[in-house]
């Protein structure tokens, strides 16, 4: 399994590594084995997530997600829930993606960082909501928690939304100034897909106004 995550945290080789996991996936649910299962499944999710298959990971969650609250406060828990508010998010259902964060907060504890995680989508969800000015102090907290962490992919992600919000603020020269830090983050993360999409934006600043 550890092999196929490589693959896919990297993107490489997406095709064998999502049926690897997917075999895993199989056999810890088929051996009864829920934790193993759940922590799988959190992770095919956020490879459907980033290859723009959405509905995919929720249905995966779904099938783990009673399962997984029976293990009582978890990292398999934790990232299942975390993963159902980005699926949720990424399908427009801002309630469920709410709904998830809340339970996070409320019972799944800080595993790792993940509640950092999931307050990052908070900050995009206050952007949904026009809250903007909250979308960039709440930004700029888990920019700096990433950080502390040495998690440079989600350095990158925290300064998108506090772009996006500097520039709904109106601050737009501030925006780009932090938007091409993002870049220079996320230039060295193996993460292709989010580096794209914030040099799009850096290229097209109107792009800053799209959730």
């Amino acid at each position: 399994m550890m092999a196929a995550l490589s693959h896919v945290f990297l993107w490489k080789e997406p095709t064998w590594a999502e049926r690897e996991l997917l075999r895993c996936y199989g056999l810890a649910s088929a051996a009864g084995h829920v934790y193993d299962a759940a922590t799988i499944a959190a992770h095919l999710s956020g490879f459907y997530r980033l290859s723009g298959r959405p509905q995919e990971a929720l249905a995966i969650l779904r099938q783990v997600l009673g399962a997984a609250r029976t293990l009582g406060p978890s990292i398999p828990l934790a990232t299942v829930l975390v993963e159902c508010a980005y699926a949720s998010f990424a399908v427009k259902r801002f309630g469920d993606a709410s709904q998830a964060l809340d339970e996070v907060r409320a019972s799944a504890g800080d595993y790792g960082g993940l509640l950092a995680v999931a307050e990052l989508l908070g900050s995009q969800i206050h952007l949904v909501n026009r809250q903007h000015q909250d979308a960039l102090l709440l930004a700029e907290c888990v920019e700096q928690r990433f950080s502390r962490m040495g998690r440079l992919r989600f350095v990158g992600k925290s300064l998108i939304v506090q772009a996006k919000a500097l520039h709904a603020l109106g601050h737009r020269a501030q925006a780009l100034r932090v938007l091409r830090v993002a870049v220079d983050v996320l230039t060295n993360t193996g993460q292709p897909l989010i580096l794209d999409d914030a040099r799009r934006m850096l290229a097209e600043p109107s792009r800053l106004a799209r959730i």
